[in-house]
């Protein structure tokens, strides 16, 4: 979004690695490619996702387009994706609805994962520096980005940091998930590093391998997070429906 979605976004599936949470989005948002959407943002826009994880156990997500926020973070005017479902233990997302904002600037699509319900409204938290892309305005032309962000702040001067690199692969791919068969897919391929203070002191980082295909008029089709010397995916999540908020079927 993290759809990274990610992130991707979203779109978020919770990754338990060294003994830390990483919230990494189970749908990213895309922009407009000229007059096709990779991912649409339009309220009632919904996905449902199954999620597997390394050890075989099975998950449904769900993802709702909302509608229209005023992020005062960033003074603009964003969009509230929210999320439901998810992996049990180490994996929990409880069964209630996990807002993220997207937001356009420039020639990017930027998630900010800083806001939450607080009494039944949206509130915002302090995040820190730096902000997430998601997707260029038109992935044709521009194929590399990097970004460079707090995930989140546990306390001054404590907060996980990510670098990621992104790079839109140049020939479109069919893929097949439940939901059905979708070609012409972007696929986006992204190289995240973590860190905190902590991590940095001690000279260890943690890195994850971030496969995404976003179908036209659909958005996230299918995504995987993989880490360094792990055969198979973290996490794979693949569609299984999808109804478009302009249509309401």
């Amino acid at each position: 979004m993290r759809l990274r979605v990610q992130v991707p976004v979203l779109l978020c599936a919770l990754v338990a690695f060294a003994g830390c949470a990483v919230v990494r989005e189970s749908v990213r948002a895309a922009a407009a490619l000229g007059r096709r959407e990779f991912f649409p943002l339009h309220p009632g826009t919904l996905w449902v996702y199954e999620v597997h994880d390394a050890e075989g156990r099975v998950a449904l997500e769900r993802v709702l387009v909302r509608g229209d926020y005023q992020l005062k973070a960033q003074q603009t005017v964003g969009i509230v994706v929210e999320e439901s479902g998810g992996m049990s233990g180490d994996f929990d997302l409880d069964v209630s609805w996990h807002p993220v904002v997207y937001y356009r600037r420039g020639s990017f699509l930027y998630k900010y994962s800083g806001v939450n319900y607080v009494g039944g409204e949206l509130r915002e938290q302090t995040l820190g520096e730096g902000e997430e892309k998601v997707l260029p305005a038109d992935p044709t032309e521009l194929r590399h980005w990097e970004s460079d962000f707090d995930i989140f702040r546990t306390e001054p001067g404590s907060s996980y940091h990510a670098r990621m690199v992104s790079i839109v692969q140049p020939t479109r791919e069919a893929v097949h998930v439940r939901a059905g068969v979708f070609r012409e897919c972007l696929r986006v391929d992204s190289e995240s590093v973590l860190d905190s203070p902590s991590a940095r002191a001690s000279a260890q980082e943690i890195a994850f391998h971030y496969v995404d295909w976003y179908a036209p008029g659909v958005g996230l089709v299918k995504s995987e997070v993989r880490a360094p010397e792990r055969a198979r995916p973290i996490t794979t999540l693949e569609l299984v429906s999808f109804r478009d908020g302009r249509r309401g079927d």
